[in-house]
């Protein structure tokens, strides 16, 4: 993997180092914080048992008592140790939340520490793989800058100036001119629905691709991205393994016309004879594939456009709209206008179809149509001859680029070069901000789990809260709290996690 993308998982990897360090640390510090509480809280619940025995003790004495001067002064003790109580069953119960905070502050702790190390360890992963990536990468370079690749566009260019054209000239005086040419017409054409085809495809992929990563975020736009630049991967891997076996096919390829077995006299003249009539047919077959390709590119158009119609009507429908709430909708109401003219142009591209077809396939006076004219002097022309002309095309298709010298910098381009559209960097791009959004999500995800369980615990202990507020209880400062100074400790400090029954 190039530097930019190695560069990014070394940042990431001493990254999550750091979140680690700090973690441990974070670890130790809750680990304190409960014992501490711990050991608050059972300070508490002995000196809540003292105060009851010795309010138990005073009844006593006080039942047992005859002077009345005696009584009120054990009454007068007896309020002192019940508002004592009172006081002290507040501190126990702000020591018990205590507890349980500290409690899940260490459970929080622990699985943040369990989660970075699995990710550390992630990253370290990725950080190999980059290393390897930008190894094969540099091998890539490398060969493309030395023998035989290095040689390939001077080869190729070789060839097309001499084997090529030698080639070329054999096919076209095989076959008749206008048989030639219209055979090449019906290649690119088909070349055009191919190309077609694979944009639609591209298209749906693309929209699919845009719909999850709005719904999903950041981990779908990584996943788009990570496709692209694989894809790059891919073409220049492709390019380098198999430039050197693409040139020596194409060289196979012109070699085989070369040596192909010539005409017979009378396969050519058979070709001479159905000239007249094939030739007066080609305009007609023009006329009919050119309908044809008008009426498949309608019915692309008005399949898109059906498409996006249904998904509108479905999305509306999913809100609970009805059949007028969907007619008095202004989008779909233009969809289904636009839907309708498409029909409306593809009915009359049809009757264009059937007219140019209908006068493609008439038969002449002596019962022939123009299309058993054209395929007749099609079917003149020996199959070694055709396939003479498909090495041709293919041959041609290879060694042009193989003498481009941009497509190879294209493609290195693709996979390292650091522009702004290069897919190297939108990779980098959507995986820094998913980056960002997996710290932004754990800090909220962690704020939503405190905030619930700070709640949760608060109503176990409900009314015992409310009574004591009822009561107005009190304890002094500082009652059932830890010892100042012995809290949370700056970072660098942290005390690390210990093997005792708090881990």
């Amino acid at each position: 993997m190039p530097e930019k993308l190695k560069k990014f998982y070394e940042n990431q990897r001493d990254l999550l180092q750091a979140a680690k360090t700090e973690t441990q640390g974070s670890l130790g510090q809750a680990q304190v914080k409960l014992r501490e509480a711990r050991n608050a809280q059972t300070q508490c619940t002995q000196e809540l048992a003292t105060l009851e025995r010795g309010i138990a003790e005073n009844r006593r004495a006080m039942a047992q008592a005859l002077m009345p001067s005696d009584v009120e002064a054990l009454a007068e003790q007896l309020r002192k140790l019940i508002i004592g109580h009172r006081n002290k069953q507040r501190a126990l119960l702000d020591a018990e939340q205590r507890v349980d905070e500290a409690q899940r502050a260490q459970s929080r702790a622990a699985a943040e520490l369990s989660r970075t190390t699995s990710r550390l360890s992630q990253a370290e992963t990725e950080l190999a793989e980059a290393g390897r990536r930008l190894e094969r990468f540099e091998n890539w370079k490398n060969a493309l800058a030395s023998p035989p690749l290095s040689d390939l566009k001077a080869n190729a260019e070789s060839v097309r100036d001499g084997d090529f054209k030698e080639a070329k000239a054999r096919v076209k005086e095989d076959i008749p001119a206008e048989l030639y040419n219209r055979a090449v017409q019906r290649r690119d054409r088909q070349l055009e629905r191919l190309t077609t085809l694979k944009e639609l495809a591209d298209d749906a992929e693309d929209k699919l691709a845009e719909k999850r990563e709005k719904d999903q975020g950041t981990a779908q736009r990584v996943a788009r991205r990570w496709t692209r630049y694989r894809m790059a991967e891919a073409d220049l891997g492709d390019y380098v393994q198999r430039s050197k076996e693409r040139y020596d096919l194409a060289v196979a390829l012109l070699g085989r016309i070369n040596k192909s077995t010539d005409l017979t006299q009378a396969q050519r003249g058979r070709i001479k004879a159905l000239m007249g009539a094939g030739k007066n047919a080609i305009s007609a077959e023009i006329a009919r594939d050119e309908a044809l390709w008008a009426v498949e590119t309608k019915e692309v158009e008005l399949s898109k456009k059906t498409r996006e119609l249904n998904r509108k009507t479905r999305e509306l429908r999913m809100s609970g709209a009805g059949p007028d709430d969907l007619d008095a909708d202004e989008e779909v109401q233009a969809l289904r206008a636009d839907v309708q003219k498409l029909k409306d142009d593809l009915a009359a591209l049809k009757t264009e179809l059937t007219t140019k077809e209908s006068e493609y396939s008439k038969l002449n006076e002596a019962g022939e149509s123009m299309r058993s004219a054209l395929d007749a002097w099609e079917a003149s022309v020996p199959d070694h001859i055709w396939a003479n002309l498909d090495a041709l095309n293919r041959a041609e298709t290879l060694l042009e680029d193989l003498v481009d010298e941009e497509k190879a910098k294209a493609l290195l381009n693709a996979v390292n070069f650091i522009d702004v559209d290069s897919p190297q960097t939108l990779l980098v791009n959507a995986l820094e901000k998913h980056a960002k959004s997996v710290v932004a999500l754990d800090d909220l995800q962690a704020a939503a789990e405190q905030a619930r369980e700070d709640w949760k615990f608060a109503e176990q202990i409900r009314q015992r809260l409310l009574l004591s507020a009822t009561r107005g209880d009190s304890p002094p400062p500082g009652d059932g709290e830890q010892p100042p100074g012995d809290g949370e400790q700056p970072l660098g400090d942290e005390e690390q996690p210990s093997e005792d029954e708090d881990s």
